[in-house]
């Protein structure tokens, strides 16, 4: 886990009793003072005000140099190794840069507090992407504090000024958000240092309370913490793709999707799920009624292009949906459907080959990072895709790109 501070005024290292040094006997707190780095400056090495520090994989030491506008890299031992920032609001400067924190891929999350918004790099410094704007709404932010990254990539940001947690995927994308001022539980004044766990459990530092608040995610009763599908439910269901099955306090992880499933999943993702009634007294196929509980998910898929059924004036509700349908509801959702022979002469899969109907649909999932197929060089094209499949699917799809 990677380990996140704040509210700094120098670099210091302090050793575990015997691993790095040979400590004299009675060392205070089982610890001994490794060294130091850094005066107040502005060269490489020195500091203005440092607020938060991070450390890789790699034991490579990132600090945000607030007063510097700038991120500085460092290894273990205090080495200078590169920085990057300056004052401004393009792509890769900083207003006063506070929060960091590295995912397990090494890229780097910065709070960009004075820009009121999360830029993203690499491990070098190169900029990736950023998002937010100053505002109130969802992905919106007034003053970012905290940055925060769980196990499955997703990011959660403290608002000092606005006295909330927002939670976000690898690129951005919302999901959800809870907090507001007060002293309850689940209130916040002034929320800054945030933390999360391998079990995704978030710790925030309430500062003008004067508490730690830790907060669990909910879960399913048939999706327990060690699940291997659990981090996709718990975030489709966070950024309200499900409720459960039939709303209730199961996920049925292991039941197949059905088409009409299909059709709720796709609409709540791309925020298109119309009103009660939208079908009216018209049925958009023979098998899909006015009254029948998905007809508005299902009329809306058509609106949109995603579906035109499955022939002869049927849909198909509660017919699975294979890997390879799947293909096709996503790309077409995401509006990424490629154009005929997107195959060439090669086969993306041995059960997939080039001039296979679904190829184009395939390649292009993959191409997005959404499937890696089965294993063996298969994808399974005309296998039914589980609740639990889905959820990961979802995620990638939606959250993650």
């Amino acid at each position: 886990m990677h380990r996140i501070f704040g509210f700094m005024t120098t670099i210091i290292l302090i050793g575990v009793v015997g691993l790095f040094l040979v400590p004299s006997v009675g060392a205070e707190g089982g610890y001994s003072f490794l060294g130091t780095w850094g005066t107040q400056g502005a060269g490489n090495g020195s500091f203005d005000f440092p607020r938060g520090i991070a450390i890789d994989d790699s034991d490579n030491v990132y600090a945000a140099d607030s007063e510097n506008d700038r991120i500085q890299k460092f290894d273990s031992n205090g080495t200078f190794l590169t920085s990057w920032g300056a004052g401004g609001s393009d792509n890769g400067q900083f207003s006063y840069p506070e929060g960091i924190a590295i995912d397990d891929s090494g890229n780097v999350y910065v709070a960009d507090s004075g820009n009121h918004r999360i830029q993203k790099f690499d491990s070098n410094g190169t900029f990736l992407t950023k998002w937010g704007t100053s505002g109130s709404g969802n992905g919106e932010f007034y003053w970012p504090g905290g940055v925060a990254i769980d196990n499955v990539g997703n990011v959660y940001v403290s608002e000092w000024e606005q006295n909330r947690i927002q939670k976000f995927g690898p690129n951005g994308a919302f999901i959800t958000t809870w907090g507001a001022e007060g002293l309850g539980n689940g209130q916040f004044y002034g929320p800054i240092g945030i933390v999360v766990n391998s079990s995704r459990d978030v710790y925030v530092a309430d500062h003008w309370n004067n508490r730690i608040q830790v907060f669990s995610p909910d879960r399913f009763a048939d999706t327990p913490l060690d699940y291997w599908a659990t981090p996709y439910i718990e975030v489709i269901y966070q950024a309200g793709y499900t409720t459960g099955y039939g709303g209730g306090t199961e996920f049925k992880p292991d039941y197949e999707v059905t088409r009409e499933e299909m059709a709720v999943f796709i609409t709540r993702a791309l925020n298109e799920v119309p009103p009660d009634g939208y079908c009216g007294t018209t049925n958009p196929f023979s098998d899909v009624s006015f009254d029948r509980w998905s007809c508005k998910y299902v009329k809306r898929l058509v609106e949109l292009g995603i579906t035109v059924g499955i022939g002869q004036g049927l849909f198909g509700p509660e017919n699975p949906v294979t890997r390879e349908q799947m293909a096709v509801f996503l790309t077409r959702a995401l509006d990424e459907v490629p154009s005929d022979g997107y195959c060439g002469t090669t086969s993306p899969f041995t059960d997939v080959p080039y001039d296979y109907w679904s190829c184009k649909y395939v390649k292009r999932l993959v191409e997005f990072g959404i499937t890696a197929g089965i294993g063996q060089g298969l994808y399974g094209p005309v296998d039914q895709v589980t609740r639990a499949q889905m959820a990961v699917f979802l995620f990638r799809a939606f959250l993650a790109n």
